[in-house]
């Protein structure tokens, strides 16, 4: 439940801001989410935390080479 502090914002925009720079911008989102596609692989065992510590690797960055890597 909101607290008395916060409230909800109005926005005015004029048709010129909303055709020219926000509705364009919408659509692009749309577009984008539209063609978004997810693939998952799940390992168990493989590779975890502790092996990459020992490793000398940071998990962090392998989690962000697989992402790269998948792309």
């Amino acid at each position: 439940m909101p607290t008395p502090s916060v409230r909800r914002l109005e926005w005015l925009v004029d048709d010129l801001l909303f055709e020219g720079l926000i509705l364009p911008a919408w659509q692009d989102y749309e577009a984008r989410r539209a063609d978004l596609q997810i693939n998952i692989l799940q390992t168990t065992g493989i590779l975890h935390k502790s092996k990459c510590k020992r490793a000398g690797l940071s998990p962090d960055a392998m989690l962000q080479l697989a992402i790269q890597a998948s792309t």
